[in-house]
């Protein structure tokens, strides 16, 4: 569990959240989507202040290791979004109480190069949250 503190005017509050990465079957066919799934869960006793943009790939930093142990190289879209002004057409924003959690995703292979066989290992992290360590392999 990783904890986080907020500071406001009033009260310091603390946040803390889990990030879980998921993927329906974590045996990819090469050309095929590897959609991960994200969800956010608030495990404190306060509500958390929350927003997102519609696509994880905006809110979460993903460090994609490939199989032969280094960090996977971003495909040419996702460096043109990491340049420029982002425009995204959805904002999420609220509070996340308590117990709560909310689910949101992202297809990794539209925006890191894993056209090479292997197992790759994904974590996404958040402020100072970290989620766990998802294996993916891709196969011919």
């Amino acid at each position: 569990m990783l904890l986080a503190t907020l500071v406001s005017a009033q009260q310091t509050v603390k946040i803390q959240l889990v990030i879980t990465l998921s993927i329906a079957n974590p045996v990819v066919t090469l050309g095929t989507p590897a959609h991960v799934i994200v969800v956010e869960k608030n495990i404190g006793s306060e509500p958390a202040e929350w927003s997102t943009l519609c696509d994880a790939i905006f809110d979460f930093h993903f460090a994609v290791i490939g199989p032969d142990g280094n960090a996977v190289k971003p495909t040419p879209l996702l460096e043109r979004m990491l340049k420029g002004p982002t425009v995204t057409t959805c904002t999420i924003t609220g509070t996340l109480p308590p117990g709560e959690e909310f689910k949101s995703g992202t297809e990794l292979t539209k925006y890191f190069d894993m056209t090479t066989p292997g197992k790759y290992v994904v974590q996404a992290t958040r402020d100072s949250f970290s989620s766990n360590k998802l294996e993916i392999t891709i196969t011919h």
